[in-house]
């Protein structure tokens, strides 16, 4: 049985944004783009140069309806791990910084914009056996 856990659901059970979703991602001839959000670090100088602030985005750029469903609590591309690492300022570069983030890696990011672009990875918690038992394995423990 397809229950959409271990397979796509089948497509008539998929919303109109999921399929469009799906179709860019599978590089189906002729699907259009799939439009959305991924943030902007210049929202606040459109609304300086007259970008309506009463339009909901959405409606204001033609983006298209969500494609996903996010299950919050179960990480996404680390571990959730409990407790997090501290998120913390690990040292200045003038317009970077070095941060540690919840998952213990060391990010080098923009001051002013973390999370408007693609950090470069630093380091990582996990550099043999005995950091993965001192620095992560313990926060995985479901007790």
């Amino acid at each position: 049985m397809n229950n959409a856990i271990h397979a796509l659901p089948p497509r008539d059970r998929m919303s109109a944004g999921a399929i469009k979703l799906r179709d860019a991602y599978a590089c189906k001839p002729d699907a259009p783009l799939y439009q959305r959000e991924f943030g902007f670090y210049c929202l606040e100088k459109w609304k300086e140069q007259g970008m309506p602030d009463d339009v909901p985005r959405a409606e204001l750029f033609h983006f298209d309806p969500p494609g996903r469903h996010n299950l919050k609590g179960l990480g996404w591309c680390e571990a959730e791990f409990m407790p997090r690492f501290p998120e913390k300022v690990v040292e200045e570069r003038g317009p970077h910084e070095v941060i540690q983030d919840h998952a213990g890696r060391h990010l080098l990011v923009f001051k002013e914009h973390r999370s408007s672009f693609m950090p470069e990875y630093l380091d990582h918690p996990v550099k043999d056996l005995a950091s993965w038992e001192n620095n992560c394995k313990w926060r995985l423990d479901p007790k």
